[in-house]
């Protein structure tokens, strides 16, 4: 039987506001999500992360990749998630370099920030 939900419970999600104001959610400790899902507009670079660049989708669907992840944040135009082994990737709109992948060019699937 599932027990009762404790707000200070450090296994729950946790969600706070990233610098640019998107929300930011931490998973929790111990837990990741092993199928990330997106949804809503994606003709800004690939913001859903599901390889397509053009269509908007008013259901959830799969991130590319298959990776499971422990943190992600939402920008206007781009996504970036930790992955559980602590790996940070980012796709969606990339003009300014939001990515950090080195280049200016949108992602329409989840790439591996650049080491500084």
């Amino acid at each position: 039987m599932p027990r009762p939900l404790d707000r200070h419970d450090d296994d729950l999600p946790h969600e706070s506001r990233s610098r640019d104001g998107g929300p930011l959610v931490r998973i929790g400790e111990r837990r990741h999500v092993p199928h990330l899902r997106s949804w809503g507009a994606n003709n800004f670079g690939g913001e859903l992360g599901d390889g397509l660049a053009e269509d908007t989708s008013a259901v959830p669907v799969a991130v590319s990749g298959g990776n499971s992840y422990v943190t992600i944040s939402a920008g206007t135009f781009h996504t970036c998630a930790v992955r559980t082994d602590l790996v940070l990737f980012c796709w969606g709109s990339n003009g300014g370099g939001e990515l950090g992948d080195g280049t200016t060019v949108a992602r329409s699937t989840p790439v591996r920030v650049a080491e500084p």
